[in-house]
Order: structure tokens, then sequence, then C-alpha cells
């Protein structure tokens, strides 16, 4: 079923060495030669995969051995990976980051062993000379387990600080890609919360042309990498995947009860979301219907549930305010039962509103609590969360996992949080976690990856078919 596919992940020594504006030249170069390229990326990142979908013309879905089990990781790539050429996997931050600084836990190296795919390792060369030499030795050297089938040098100062690299690089055992100069034209713009997103960015598209161009102009030998990743991929291929290589990988199992239209806010502001979270609500039976809260769209009337992602609400603060029918529809909805799954942005727009530059927007105002953005990180990690009430996502005491990124903070921090949530960090340490449950909300700064509890996904989809007859009964909170 996979036969001939090559799969490879482009990995970094570091955050900020280059790797996303690298992998997307891959992508972007491989499609344009007419490989059918299949987009991942490792960690809990939103905002790469919004650039491999562009690139690629094909969804991009997060791979994480920290939110999901390890089978189902394998599953969600062979499913995406069907019928393509090449997929080309992104790593996060350094090759050997994770969870935590004793597992390689949520790693891309992680990934690399569970996956059975070599890597392409990108080296920031700024600074550095014939010390090249040295790191690149110690990522080979590291861990055994890895495959390496090639490095890209990426920053280098002049011709003559490439040529010392190349010198210094020829004498390790490992294919040499490409050595490339500072070019502030390929760079993906960012921003304090990271890069800013596809969505957001003008001429995208045209970014995407140059770093396609990039490829050629540097000569990757990009053949002969998708060659060497095909033949050490299949080497580990049905070891690795066993029976998964056969049947249904979906991974989704339940009865059939009938469709259920959920709105699902799809902008500029709401734009974090996990694809695969999509993908497990339409295979439980849910009609997804997107809108735009920025442009003045209003909920679709016929929604059976609503969910609202993160983003960047407070860029969009004005507009935001100003679509009082979509503020009108989510408290008369939630008044009669109308299910709402909200993480970080969407949650902060269930608040009252936010506070910027002395000026203050009113949203929702379902509960009192007031948001500022901090120039200082808030928080940051993987949670878990354990449910000590049943509330929209499920019953008391199942487990979820996920994510929490975010520079805000309410003004009242909800102490209440505690009755219904015991959160943990990576390291199972207690963190607080500011959070609404109410009748059929859940809410709360962190994005819960369905993956690590399906039952959340399901919970959440019948809740909005018993809505949609009618039945706005409730087992949370009131």
């Amino acid at each position: 079923m996979l036969k001939g596919l090559s799969a490879f992940i482009v990995a970094g020594t570091r955050s900020g060495c280059g790797k996303t504006s690298l992998a997307l030249a891959i992508m972007a170069f491989l499609r344009k030669n007419g490989a059918r390229v299949a987009p991942f990326k490792t960690g809990p990142d939103f905002i790469d995969p919004g650039f491999h979908s562009l690139a690629c013309g094909r969804a991009s879905h997060n791979l994480d051995s920290w939110m999901m089990p390890e089978e189902r990781v394998r599953e969600v790539f062979l499913q995406n990976a069907m019928g393509c050429d090449v997929a080309v996997i992104e790593g996060a931050m350094g090759l050997f980051d994770g969870a935590s600084g004793t597992s390689e836990l949520g790693s891309a190296a992680h990934m690399a062993k569970i996956l059975g795919v070599p890597v392409v390792l990108v080296v920031d060369a700024s600074s550095l000379g014939r010390s090249i030499n040295a790191l690149v030795k110690g990522y080979v050297e590291y861990d055994r387990e890895i495959d390496f089938v090639g490095v890209i040098v990426n920053k280098a100062g002049s011709e003559k600080h490439k040529h010392i690299i190349r010198q210094a690089l020829s004498e390790l055992d490992l294919p040499f890609l490409a050595v490339i100069g500072r070019n502030p034209e390929i760079a993906v713009p960012s921003r304090h919360l990271g890069l800013v997103t596809a969505m957001e960015q003008q001429g995208v598209m045209g970014l995407i042309e140059r770093l396609s161009n990039l490829v050629e102009a540097e000569d990757f030998r990009l053949r002969a990498l998708v060659r060497e990743a095909s033949m050490c991929f299949g080497k580990k291929r049905g070891t690795i995947y066993g029976s998964v290589l056969e049947g249904d990988n979906s991974g989704i199992a339940g009865e059939d009860r009938g469709s259920v239209k959920i709105a699902v806010a799809m902008d500029r502001a709401f734009c974090f979301y996990y694809e695969r979270n999509f993908d497990i609500l339409k295979c439980l039976g849910a009609e997804l219907c997107f809108f735009s809260p920025v442009e003045g769209e209003p909920m679709p009337r016929d929604a059976g549930g609503l969910y609202l992602g993160g983003g960047y609400p407070e860029l969009y603060a004005r507009e935001l305010a100003a679509n009082k029918t979509l503020v009108e529809q989510i408290r008369e909805g939630v008044g009669i039962g109308l299910p709402v799954f909200a993480e970080c942005g969407g949650f902060m727009f269930l608040g009252k509103g936010l506070e910027l530059e002395g000026e203050r927007f009113r949203w929702c105002g379902l509960y009192d609590s007031w948001f500022k953005i901090d120039r200082r990180l808030q928080a940051l990690g993987y949670r878990q969360v354990r449910l000590k009430r049943p509330c929209l996502l499920g019953t008391k005491g199942i487990s979820l996992r996920g994510h929490e990124f975010r520079y805000s903070s309410p003004d009242s921090p909800d102490d209440a949080s505690g009755m219904f949530f015991e959160i943990r960090d990576a390291e199972m340490k207690l963190v607080p976690a500011p959070c609404f449950v109410y009748k059929n909300v859940f809410a709360s700064y962190i994005h819960i990856h369905f993956d690590s509890n399906e039952e959340a996904a399901a919970n959440f989809v019948e809740r909005c078919r018993r809505y949609n007859r009618g039945d706005s009964k409730t087992e949370g909170h009131n």
C-alpha cells in the first residue's frame, strides 16, 4: 500500500535555524516537479502546518508522541501519506528537544524512531567554521537508532564561509545537501507568538515560489535524497508498522448515529486547530461548517454546536466586538444548552472582552473576566487534563492531553477550575489553568488533541446531536 513511498524528517539543531523555510522549500520544489507530497509537523505547533498546506496543496497533520499514542501516530501518518510519493515531516525545536530534559517524548528524534524514517539535519552556520564538524558529529552519534540522509547548512555569511563549511563537513561520512547563505527574502515573518500565519501574510505564494527556486539554485541534490530516504524507510517499514499496513487506518470506531452540523470559527483570528481533530469529528458524524467572525459572519443557524479554536483574536479585537449578531447567537445559544468547545483564543472570546492599549473591546461576556496581553510568556508546555466532573468532553475520571501557549491572562482567574480539572504538565506536576465550564460549554487555554482520548470528541458530537433534537439537558455544571 505504501510501496515506493519516500519519507524523511527535516529537523534542526535548534529553533531558529531555518528548518521551516527549508522544509517548505523542499515541499514546494517536489510538488512543482510533479511529486505528490504529504506534509506533517512534529509537536503541537499550528502555524507551520498552514504553510505546509499551501506548499503541498493538501492538509498538513501534527504528529506528537506525547499527546498521541504511538500506534495512533503511525495510523495518522499512513492514512495521510497514502497515495503520495514523498512524505516530508518538519521537526520542532532541536532534533532531540521534546516534553522534558530527560525524555524523548514529543521530539523529532522520537518521531523518527516511531515511524522508521531518516533525518535531514538543518544546521545554522552563524559564527561557526570547522567547529560545525563537531556539532554535526555530535548530533549524528548521540542516538545510533536514528538514520541521517543529509545535512543542509543555513545562514552562511559569505562565499568564503561556505567554502570553509564544505571543507569541514567533507571529513564526515554523511551526504551533504547544500550550504545556504543568509537571505531575508526566504524567511517566514515572525512575531512574539511565533510565525505570522499563512492566512495573514500577504504574498505567501510568492514566498513559497522563491523557496522552491532556492532548491534548484543551490542544487539540493533532492533526487538522491528522495531515493536514499525511500530505501531507508523501506528497510524498517514492515517491522515497524506490521498489521497497520493493511485495512482501515482511520483509528476511529463508533456507531453511526447520523450527521450533525458543527460550526467552526476559521479566519485570521481563529485558525489554530489540529487538523486531526477535524478528521476525528467528521469520522464521528460531524459536518463541519466554517465561518469567519472577523468578517462579520454569523454562526450557521442550523448548527448543533460551536468549535472556537485559538489564534490571534487580539489582532482583530475591534472586528470581533463589532460582530454583534454572533455575540448574541452565542449568548442565547449557551442559555438553552448550545454545546461550545473553546480553546485559548476562543476561551478569551467568550469572556467580557480584551483590554488593549487603554481601550476595552467587549466580546461575549459569558463570564466575568477581561483579558490582557503581556509582553512576557504566561504559560507554555504540554498539559494533561483529568476531569473531576462530567462535562461536555466526557465523564468523570477520563484524561485528555494537549498543549498550552499564551501571552494573555484574565484579570479574574477562575479559582473554581480545580473543581472540574486536575491539570498537570509533562512532568506530572500540578499547574493552574483558568477555565469556564457551564452547561454544555467547555472553555480553557488548553488545546486538546482528540487522539489522546477519543471519548472527548465522541461526547462533544453526541451533545451536539442532542441539542439538535431539542434536548438541552446536560450532565455538566449549571
